[in-house]
């Protein structure tokens, strides 16, 4: 296939929010609330050449792409500004306290930790004026890739269409059920999740910390052979790993080299979703996915708003990254959401997903103060059965919905 020229403005002003908005042929369907979006970018400009057709423009009506005679002309770099977002590179990381401390801060009652937190979060929701990324649901990142692709079809002279993605059995979206054992106490809850999956033909897959492998491997095996799958959840949850030392993060993960053979690990969650570019280094010669970054996120201990921005996976080097798309248990009782919202919330995210073909990932944490409770396998019984009576859902595990997108990325290459 032949390459479209591409011209992007030189870039001097720094880097802010600002939204964009696309012309209505050129409108993705799934683009909500309207037909523009925001996102951190410079705002540089353009001056369409004779006979070009605008795309998009700022939100004071300035040209900020436009195609025509097969060149495409862009006010900003999209790969550059997506890349970006992929990896978080618009907010400043901060190293949490939990990290710091002199002790394993999960050593301090749950209840304790989750009511610390919901405070502290209060407290810099109240005094956060910054609007990105939105919450539940944030496009950026595939609303960029959508206006590559749709540039690229418009300078060839071909109707706008970016394709969405053939999930395998003609569903229109994935869906993937996890669950963060961060404690040995979690490991009680288990067997009862399990079997509400299994009396609904769902798999999950089980995320254990390294530390609990060889106390609970018989119950992880028994899981494993049932069909599920399972994941490992850092050395130990202590939030430290993704801020040490290359070295230091390959002798903590060294030791589990046998069991991750024995149990087919093949996926890594870091814990808290705390990540850094060289965890991921290390995690590419390991595992083949990883599940530890979130679309978006509110109330996390790093930043008051933070994600990836996409609800399709992405590569970091040469781990596959599967992010967390719903709402995690412990933050939607952090912000103070009442369990009986819980499943509208679920259910609007879900419509969503399915109009843009993307995956959902939802995440729990089987400790007693979390979703350990009676009330909320309940609440999760009701989610299993909204998503497989729906019937346009692939339902599925991390290594196979791996396997099914290089499948299809690596067959679009090819066209």
């Amino acid at each position: 296939m032949a390459s479209n020229r591409v011209q992007i403005a030189g870039l001097t002003e720094p880097v802010t929010l600002r939204r964009l908005i696309f012309a209505d042929d050129c409108l993705p369907e799934w683009l909500l609330p309207d037909n523009g979006f925001s996102f951190p970018s410079p705002a540089g400009k353009i001056e369409p050449a004779a006979g070009q057709r605008v795309l998009a423009t700022w939100e004071d009506g300035t040209p900020a792409v436009a195609v025509g005679a097969g060149e495409i002309r862009y006010a900003f770099d999209p790969g550059q500004v997506r890349r970006s977002l992929l990896r978080e590179k618009y907010f400043t990381w901060h190293r949490p306290l939990t990290s710091r401390l002199p002790f394993n801060y999960q050593l301090a009652p749950g209840r304790f930790r989750l009511m610390v937190h919901q405070q502290l979060v209060r407290r810099r929701l109240a005094e956060d004026r910054s609007i990105f990324p939105h919450w539940p649901i944030e496009p950026a990142a595939d609303a960029l890739q959508w206006l590559m692709v749709a540039a690229a079809q418009a300078a060839r002279g071909e109707a706008i269409c970016p394709a969405r993605p053939q999930w395998p059995e003609g569903k229109r979206a994935a869906v993937l059920f996890t669950h963060d054992l961060d404690k040995p106490k979690a490991f009680r809850h288990v067997a009862e999740y399990a079997a509400a999956e299994e009396n609904r033909g769902i798999r999950s897959c089980w995320f254990a910390v390294g530390r609990d492998l060889p106390r609970f491997t018989p119950q992880l095996e028994d899981l494993h052979r049932r069909g599920h799958e399972i994941g490992l959840h850092g050395d130990v949850h202590d939030n430290r790993l993704p801020f040490l030392a290359l070295a230091e993060i390959e002798r903590r993960l060294a030791p589990f080299a046998v069991p991750l053979r024995q149990l087919e690990i093949r996926g890594f969650r870091a814990p808290s979703l705390f990540t850094s570019p060289r965890l991921d280094k290390v995690l590419s010669g390991i595992f083949t996915w990883s599940s530890s970054t979130i679309d978006t996120d509110l109330g996390s201990m790093i930043a008051t708003r933070r994600g990836a921005t996409t609800v399709f996976p992405f590569e970091k080097d040469d781990l596959l990254e599967i992010p967390v798309t719903i709402p995690l248990d412990d933050r939607l009782l952090t912000l103070g959401y009442r369990k009986r919202t819980w499943p509208d919330l679920w259910r609007r995210k879900l419509d969503w997903l399915t109009r843009i073909g993307g995956i959902a990932v939802f995440v729990n944490h089987l400790e007693n103060h979390l979703s350990g409770r009676a009330e909320l396998l309940t609440l999760h019984e009701r989610l299993l059965d909204l998503c497989r009576e729906r019937g346009d859902l692939w339902i599925t595990t991390p290594s196979e919905l791996a396997a099914a997108w290089r499948k299809l990325t690596s067959a679009d290459e090819k066209e």
